[in-house]
C-alpha cells in the first residue's frame, strides 16, 4: 500500500500556488480595470517624461562605447583606476564608467555585453554588477533634485552620496577579492565599422528601453492595484502600529518607492528632509522595478546576481549615511507649507527613522534569493 502512496512533491505545490495567485491576479485586473488603467497611464507618463529622457541617450552611448573602438581607448585611459583601486582587468573601465553615468540598467547591460564578448568573466561581472547599478546624473540632478525637490543642489549632493557610497563599495570588494579576475580565454579585440556599431546599439537601446518602460508601467500599474485594494493601508498601519513615530502617508511613499523608485521619489518631494532621507535610500536600493531590470539585462550571460541583490540594501544604508554628513557640511533649505499656507524654511534633519524602509527591503530580498503637524513640502513658483 505504501508502495502507491507518493510523498507531495514540493515543485508542484509551488506551481498550484502560483497558479492560484495568477488567477486572481488576473480577476483584480478584470474587475478594477480603470484603475489598473490610471495606473498603466501614469507609468507611461513616467516613461515618457522622465525615464526615456534620462536613459535612451546613454544607452545608445553605452552600446556604441562597448562595441567600438571607443572602449579599448577608455580602457587604457583607465586602466590605471580599474587595476589599482578596484583590482579588476582593463577591460572593466568602459562598463564601470557607463554604470557610473549611464544609469541604473545601462552598466548591468554593458557587463552582459563584455561577457558576452569574453572581455570579462562571469565573476567579474559579478562582483562589478555591485557597484555598477547607479541612477544616472541627469535623472538625480534634474529630475529628482530640480523637478521632485526644486533643488539642482540637493540633486547633486545626492549624485555625491551615490557615487561615494558606489565607490566604497568596489573598493571594499577589490580588497576582499584574492587576486585580478581575467576571463579564461580573452579573445582579441575585433572592431566593426563605427557606422554598424550606431546602428546596433540605436537597435540595443530601443529593445532595452521597451523592456524597461515595460517595467515600469507594470510596477506603476501593480501600485495602483494595491493601493485601491487596500493593502498598501494595510500594511502601513500595521506598521505604524509597530513604529508609532513612523508619519503614514511618509511609509505609503516609501512602500511606493521600494516597488518603483520613481514613483517613490516624487511621492516623498511632499514632505521635506525626512522624504528627502528615505529618497537618498531608496536611489541606492533602486526599487523592485529597477532589480527586475538588471535580473533581465544579465539573463542568460552566467552572470550571478545573489551579491548584487544582497548589496542592494548596504548601498541603500550607505548611501543614506553619506548624504546625512554632506547635509550637515553642505546645509540646504526646503520651502515647506503648513496647512494654513505660510511657508516655513526646514534645515536638514536626522536620518534615522529612513533606517526602517530599508529593513523592509533586506527582509524582502532575503526571502526572495506622525502625524497631522506634518509639515509637507511644497513645491517651487514658476517664474
Amino acid at each position: 500500500m505504501e508502495h502507491f502512496i507518493k510523498k507531495p512533491d514540493i515543485r508542484h505545490c509551488g506551481v498550484f500556488i502560483l497558479t492560484c495567485f495568477c488567477i486572481l491576479t488576473a480577476i483584480l485586473f478584470l474587475s478594477s480595470s480603470q484603475i489598473v488603467g490610471s495606473g498603466v497611464r501614469e507609468g507611461l507618463r513616467l516613461c515618457s517624461d522622465v525615464v526615456i529622457p534620462s536613459l535612451f541617450p546613454f544607452m545608445v552611448l553605452s552600446g556604441f562605447m562597448a562595441t567600438s573602438r571607443i572602449s579599448f581607448m577608455l580602457n587604457k585611459i583607465f586602466s590605471p583606476i580599474t587595476k589599482y583601486v578596484f583590482r579588476l582587468p582593463v577591460a572593466a573601465a568602459s562598463p564601470l564608467l557607463m554604470g557610473w553615468v549611464g544609469g541604473y540598467p545601462v552598466g548591468a547591460r554593458t557587463l552582459t555585453l563584455m561577457v558576452n564578448q569574453r572581455h570579462l568573466s562571469e565573476k567579474t561581472a559579478s562582483r562589478m554588477l555591485c557597484f555598477c547599478v547607479n541612477a544616472g546624473p541627469p535623472f538625480l540632478m534634474c529630475a529628482v533634485g530640480a523637478g521632485m525637490f526644486g533643488s539642482m543642489k540637493l540633486g547633486i549632493l545626492l549624485l555625491a552620496a551615490q557615487f561615494t557610497s558606489s565607490l566604497i563599495i568596489g573598493i571594499a570588494l577589490g580588497l576582499l577579492s584574492r587576486k585580478e579576475e581575467e576571463p579564461p580565454s580573452s579573445p582579441p579585440y575585433r572592431f566593426r565599422p563605427y557606422s554598424i556599431c550606431f546602428v546596433q546599439s540605436v537597435n540595443d537601446a530601443s529593445a532595452g528601453m521597451i523592456s524597461i518602460c515595460s517595467f515600469v508601467i507594470l510596477f506603476s500599474a501593480i501600485t495602483s492595484l494595491l493601493t485601491s485594494t487596500g493593502a498598501i493601508t494595510s500594511l502601513v498601519n500595521a506598521f505604524t502600529e509597530i513604529f508609532p513615530a513612523l508619519n503614514s502617508k511618509w511609509f505609503e511613499a516609501c512602500i511606493f518607492g521600494v516597488l518603483e523608485v520613481t514613483t517613490g521619489c516624487k511621492a516623498l518631494s511632499e514632505f521635506s528632509f525626512s522624504g528627502l532621507h528615505a529618497a537618498a535610500a531608496l536611489l541606492s536600493f533602486s526599487g523592485l522595478s529597477v532589480i527586475c531590470q538588471v535580473l533581465a539585462a544579465v539573463h542568460g550571460s552566467g552572470i550571478n546576481v545573489k551579491p548584487f541583490l544582497i548589496s542592494r540594501i548596504f548601498h541603500g544604508m550607505l548611501t543614506l549615511f553619506v548624504f546625512d554628513v554632506l547635509l550637515r557640511i553642505f546645509p540646504q533649505t526646503i520651502t515647506v507649507f503648513e496647512r494654513l499656507g505660510q511657508p516655513v524654511a526646514m534645515t536638514s534633519g536626522t536620518a534615522a527613522s529612513s533606517f526602517s524602509l530599508l529593513a523592509m527591503c533586506a527582509v524582502f530580498l532575503l526571502t526572495t534569493g506622525g502625524g497631522n503637524n506634518t509639515l509637507i513640502a511644497g513645491k517651487p513658483k514658476e517664474l
